[in-house]
């Protein structure tokens, strides 16, 4: 992975999934978003589950080109969830996030674990 593509350790950019992307931003405080070089960064949480939001809603998806890249948000979650085990991020740390984002990516992450948790459960 070149170093563009590295995520810190405390957040990432979430701009490549467009307007769900600036949609979901909308419901957070200004201050918890920022903005460098003209896309929006947020904490690693929120990229997390716009992430899973993204894997969701390819996985629900009629057409195959959208199924195909299912396994590229796959490895970008678990790539997103390494980040956030390794800086020993909890979502309990952060009580800034909406209580309805944090629901639906609890649910969106029981979905997840459902598919693929013989790898990744005990990382949630």
């Amino acid at each position: 992975m070149s170093s563009r593509n590295r995520y810190s350790p405390t957040q990432a950019e979430v701009n490549e999934v467009g307007r769900i992307t600036a949609r979901a931003l909308q419901s957070f405080p200004r201050d918890k978003i920022r903005d460098i070089g003209g896309l929006p960064v947020a904490h690693i949480f929120v990229a997390l589950c716009i992430k899973l939001q993204g894997w969701e809603s390819r996985g629900a998806a009629i057409e195959q080109h959208y199924k195909q890249n299912e396994p590229i948000a796959r490895t970008n979650i678990r790539a997103l969830l390494n980040i956030a085990v390794a800086g020993q991020e909890y979502v309990e740390k952060e009580s800034w996030l909406p209580q309805s984002f944090v629901d639906e990516a609890k649910r969106r992450t029981r979905a997840y674990c459902d598919k693929y948790g013989d790898i990744t459960r005990g990382q949630w």
